[in-house]
């Protein structure tokens, strides 16, 4: 399977499964939610105490879990078998786990988790197939996209998206480097105007935010990031 990915995913992050017996001491962080090629996504594990269990990190893929362990290699989870841990029990303080830099034509939604188990735990033991019961708290989504063709057109002004951003879309999701929901992937001008037609928040600026205005916008996003 990860020959089709193009080994891309090996390197990458991680959908964690958690079941109920495990417990929670840390949290993830992202420095970026959507990332275009040549950008880094870098991602950091915080324990905020000390903890005698271990760090789980994992990819989900065509129903299949991959684990990374401390050498950053992923493994096929197979039920019995102890998980493979990213960390082992970590002291308080804060981990960098990922870096990644996207490449071309990598273009993929993924949802990041943690969770802490004990050593040599299969973390599955006694779910009942794939358990995805997500601590939505402790959870990270990150896009990986071509750069929009529009961002290049001659006349987009990343200027004049600033001044619109702050008018229409501030009040909502603040500054976009916080990552603040899906504010990001405002870098895409037709997914913008998509959400303006059906999302309910925004549908009043279906009728207020011209097609340039949204590549103005995501010009300036793709610059403030």
């Amino acid at each position: 399977m990860f020959d089709r990915m193009n080994k891309n995913l090996a390197v990458l992050c991680a959908t964690l499964v958690m079941v109920p017996c495990l417990t929670w001491a840390g949290g993830l962080s992202v420095n970026r939610s959507a990332l275009m090629p040549g950008e880094t996504l870098e991602v950091t594990y915080k324990a905020d105490a000390a903890t005698t269990n271990n760090v789980y990190f994992a990819v989900a893929l065509d129903d299949k879990l991959f684990f990374l362990d401390g050498n950053g290699t992923y493994t096929l989870y197979q039920a019995g078998v102890p998980t493979p841990a990213r960390l082992e029990k970590p002291a308080a303080g804060t981990y960098k786990v990922l870096t990644y830099t996207a490449p071309q034509n990598f273009k993929y939604d993924l949802s990041l988790y943690v969770a802490e188990a004990a050593p040599g735990a299969d973390v599955l033991a006694g779910a009942s197939g794939v358990n995805y019961q997500i601590d939505t708290r402790r959870s990270k989504s990150v896009t990986f996209m071509d750069r929009p063709a529009e961002l290049d057109r001659s006349g987009a002004s990343a200027s004049k998206g600033a001044t619109l951003y702050q008018q229409h879309c501030y009040v909502c999701h603040n500054d976009p480097q916080y990552n603040l929901g899906y504010i990001q992937r405002g870098v895409d001008p037709k997914k913008t105007l998509a959400k303006n037609a059906t999302l309910n928040a925004m549908k009043y600026l279906k009728n207020t935010l011209s097609s340039n205005d949204a590549i103005d916008i995501a010009a300036w996003l793709a610059t403030a990031r």
